[in-house]
């Protein structure tokens, strides 16, 4: 746990359970980018993918339905509790792995109807939300390179102009 309590970031508490049951193990630093993206959204709102032919999902679908599962009791707990716990929809996910990829933005507008402001937004957080996964590099070396190698991906142009 004292690894879990470096961690500032949202959701730590999920996201440390995911750390500790390998649920971001082995990951790409494309399907990291979109696993962390699932703890930065935090709105009740629903949004429309349209990414149908765009790019093939089936490996971020697979790292979303392992995550859930390994989080599921934690999250139930937390709500037997009288803990908020907002929905975790599958979208932001989706989307940080079509950038990560190399996706264009106004590509990636189209394929998700969140708002321009949103998305960059929720790209920036998700970038932090990375930083703080990278810093545990003395306890999980390879989750951290693979973190900070997912920064690089996401934090491009038109979102962040170094």
């Amino acid at each position: 746990g004292i690894w879990a309590s470096k961690l500032r970031l949202d959701q730590p508490l999920l996201i440390a359970e995911a750390i500790r049951r390998g649920a971001l193990k082995d990951l790409t630093p494309e399907v990291m980018a979109g696993c962390i993206a699932l703890f930065v959204w935090d709105r009740d709102q629903d949004v429309d993918m349209r990414t149908v032919g765009r790019e093939d999902l089936s490996v971020m679908e697979d790292a979303f339905h392992r995550l859930i599962k390994s989080i599921e009791d934690i999250r139930n707990l937390k709500i037997k509790r009288g803990f908020v716990t907002p929905s975790i929809p599958s979208w932001p996910a989706m989307a940080l792995f079509m950038w990560a990829k190399g996706m264009q933005w106004q590509d990636l507008m189209t394929c998700f109807g969140a708002g321009e402001g949103d998305l960059a937004s929720m790209i920036m957080r998700t970038a932090d939300h990375l930083r703080q996964v990278g810093n545990l590099g003395e306890t999980h070396p390879e989750l951290a390179d693979v973190a900070l190698r997912a920064i690089s991906l996401i934090l491009r142009e038109p979102v962040f102009i170094p």
